[in-house]
């Protein structure tokens, strides 16, 4: 006789799943509420849930933001958003520089109708390098700059 281990579940996890389904309920019972017409679940993960995550997720696409990586999975119309900081999956490192201008107030004007002045400075510049996998990511993963 084999048997199968049950998945330890927390509390926590619990709750929010039989809001869920409470929620899935409603909406089933209640034909004048119509259709939601889109949604996002939206769940953090630290740098040590990555691997299990994207295994978890299966199929998923990878989005960067300026300061976050989404691995974006979807069930229809429905978004399961998994969410890290990207300097947890990435290293942020130092390219170069460029050259950028901008607008500015005249520092030497101080009243309500203070000019504007252009000014061109030197900025850093900067590009993160990633795991090429998120599959076996290891959270100690160190980029060789």
């Amino acid at each position: 006789m084999s048997r199968t281990k049950k998945p330890i579940v927390s509390e926590e996890k619990r709750e929010w799943l039989k809001n869920i389904r409470d929620l899935c309920n409603l909406i089933e019972k209640s034909p004048d509420l119509g259709v939601p017409y889109t949604g996002t679940i939206v769940m953090q993960i630290g740098k040590d849930q990555v691997a299990a995550t994207a295994k978890a997720l299966g199929s998923f696409t990878k989005e960067f933001t300026e300061d976050s990586l989404h691995m974006n999975k979807m069930f229809g119309d429905i978004k399961l958003m998994c969410f890290t900081s990207r300097d947890a999956v990435c290293r942020k490192v130092l390219s170069g520089t460029k050259i950028v201008t901008k607008l500015i107030v005249d520092p030497s004007f101080i009243q309500a109708d203070t000019p504007m002045v252009e000014v061109t400075e030197e900025v850093p510049v900067y590009e993160y390098i990633c795991p090429p996998s998120l599959l076996n990511f290891n959270p100690e993963y160190e980029v060789e700059a």
